[in-house]
């Protein structure tokens, strides 16, 4: 088959995952899917919001920039101008929910959303579904979301789950070096919990009260929206100012990789309601226990797996106090952290 993936998230080619430069979830998952269809022998192209120096063919697959975007054009010039005229088997339209409001010339379209599914995009949605076959989401969980809030079908959603590069944790880490690092790690975008782990009177701050061996390693990527730059910004300087916090700052999949494998636990206090989280899955597959609020996708993405579930409090927020007792446990009962390990790993 002749398929074409439209990803206009961060910009990427074949070489990003390779290289020193971070990437996001959304844009890590078209990668690898476009990497292993054209292993499988289908002829793959992939438009990203890559400049004309970065394009070129990697695994088989080729990368195009899809253009500049217009108001004539939203999803791109050259885009939009190869998928009207250029006959291809399939397009898979990544995130953007007008991508496929122009008639194309592809026998098959589907729709590939990463995002939780939100009212105000219904207007954009509503220009769209006439020409596509198919919705692709990324947990059961996911599904449900997309088809009450739009208002379809769930005949017409199909989930496809993220997954692990598990080339990237081969080198494993002896567990006992994990739990003698005592270091935790928080990887998700900063607004989605970061500020219950680092701000005044934060989990981190309490641990410090009760054990100065034990430090936050924060990593993220970037792409740092202009509306969201000051709350980040408060983020770091709260991080910064913590004697238990390093900042790690844009990771490649490699050094992230290394991180999670090394991390004695993960943690994760969020009110975000998660449609899958690639990083629980790649803290498993580096053997990492991970303490988490029972939030959205994250039971299902962790069904059976190495977690410890904190509830929230009676005001509805992360319970602090939980997860301080909870970091506090492994520490105290190594058994239950190397419990957690093994499941992790089989998971």
């Amino acid at each position: 088959m002749n398929i074409v993936f439209y990803v206009p998230g961060m910009p990427f080619n074949g070489d990003t995952i390779a290289s020193d430069r971070s990437l996001g979830g959304a844009e890590t998952s078209a990668y690898y899917l476009a990497r292993e269809m054209s292993t499988r022998g289908h002829a793959v192209t992939v438009f990203s919001a890559i400049g004309d120096a970065e394009q070129g063919e990697w695994d088989g697959a080729k990368y195009m920039s899809l253009g500049n975007p217009s108001q004539q054009n939203p999803c791109g010039d050259r885009f939009e101008q190869y998928a009207i005229s250029t006959p291809v088997d399939v397009i898979v339209g990544q995130r953007a929910p007008n991508v496929f409001a122009k008639p194309t010339a592809s026998k098959i379209n589907l729709w590939w959303t990463h995002d939780l599914a939100l009212k105000r995009v219904i207007p954009h949605m509503a220009t769209q579904l006439w020409n596509v076959n198919g919705i692709l989401t990324v947990s059961e969980w996911h599904k449900r979301q997309v088809a009450d809030v739009y208002g379809i079908t769930p005949e017409m959603i199909h989930v496809i789950r993220n997954g692990v590069d598990r080339s990237l944790f081969e080198n494993a880490v002896d567990p006992s070096v994990k739990q003698a690092g005592r270091w935790l790690m928080y990887t998700s975008r900063p607004e989605r919990g970061l500020q219950y782990l680092v701000a005044s009177g934060g989990v981190m701050d309490r641990l410090w009260e009760k054990d100065k061996t034990i430090c936050l390693k924060v990593a993220a990527y970037e792409n740092t929206i202009p509306q969201m730059r000051q709350f980040y910004e408060a983020l770091w300087n709260q991080c910064a100012s913590r004697p238990n916090v390093e900042l790690l700052g844009a990771l490649s999949k490699r050094a992230l990789s290394d991180h999670m494998m090394g991390a004695w636990l993960h943690v994760y206090p969020t009110l975000f309601e998660e449609v899958s989280c690639i990083s629980a899955m790649e803290e498993q597959c580096a053997g990492t226990p991970i303490i988490a609020s029972p939030v959205a996708a994250l039971p299902e993405t962790l069904n059976n797996a190495g977690v410890m579930w904190i509830q929230s409090g009676a005001d509805g927020q992360p319970d602090l106090d939980g997860f301080v007792k909870a970091v506090l446990s492994m520490r105290d009962y190594p058994a239950k952290w190397n419990g957690l390990h093994t499941v992790a790993l089989a998971k």
